[in-house]
């Protein structure tokens, strides 16, 4: 029996953090594979929002994990902030 192809993620995902209940919106390759943790950039990074809108953005190795709750994926950046 073939392999069931892997769900195919939208680009953007609204999240809330676990660790002080605050929303955001991040792109989903900051997001691991099972939806409960989410990489987020050091204080000291520049430009987050960019990053943030950048759909295709990679995390960098001295982000650091969070515990999240996936609230829901979206094709869009403009869809998922009017949440």
């Amino acid at each position: 029996m073939a392999e069931p192809h892997p769900v195919r993620r939208k680009p953007f995902a609204v999240i809330l953090f676990d660790c002080d209940g605050k929303y955001s919106v991040v792109p989903s390759t900051w997001i691991n594979s099972t939806g409960d943790v989410s990489k987020w950039p050091p204080k000291s990074a520049k430009n987050v929002e960019a990053l943030e809108q950048d759909p295709v953005s990679e995390p960098q190795k001295n982000w650091k994990d969070y515990k999240i709750t996936l609230i829901k994926y979206y094709s869009k950046l403009v869809s998922s902030v009017s949440v």
